[in-house]
């Protein structure tokens, strides 16, 4: 990547940010056991917000209506039944090992703002532009620092 790199990002909403939460609390509190149904929410709700996002977002921003929509629509479903199939035999078939490392990758970008607010890098180095998600009560909203 370079300075011309383009980042593309969203905010996480409840039930994924709350999916990592509980995928990273599992992990640290039970190491040595396979942690594959917490896994699979967490990638499950990730493709949810990626389809909207990438989606249904610009349709409904558009008001977009037609056949052109529904059939635009008709492939997100398409591509969400391919991904879950997909993810879930390979989630199924990591080890614990495996499990871990992606949860200490997770703890690793994460940023705690001064303010106590949690995060992720937008960048693959951490370093330039960080998405801190909102803390409780404020619904979906992110803050870039």
């Amino acid at each position: 990547m370079d300075e011309n790199t383009l980042h593309v990002a969203f905010p996480a909403p409840v039930p994924l940010r709350d999916a990592i939460d509980v995928y990273l609390a599992r992990c640290d509190g039970e190491p040595g056991v396979s942690h594959v149904p917490e896994l699979e929410r967490l990638v499950t709700e990730f493709v949810d917000v990626v389809l909207s996002v990438y989606f249904k977002g610009p349709i409904e921003a558009a008001n977009s209506q037609g056949a052109a929509t529904r059939f635009i629509l008709s492939a997100m479903r398409v591509i969400n039944r391919a991904a879950d199939s997909l993810v879930g035999r390979l989630i199924r078939n990591t080890t614990v090992g495996e499990q871990q490392a992606l949860a200490g990758y997770f703890q690793k970008v994460r940023k705690t703002s001064r303010v106590g607010l949690r995060g992720y890098p937008w960048s693959g180095d951490g370093e330039k532009l960080h998405v801190f998600l909102s803390p409780a009560g404020e619904g979906d909203k992110a803050y870039g620092v």
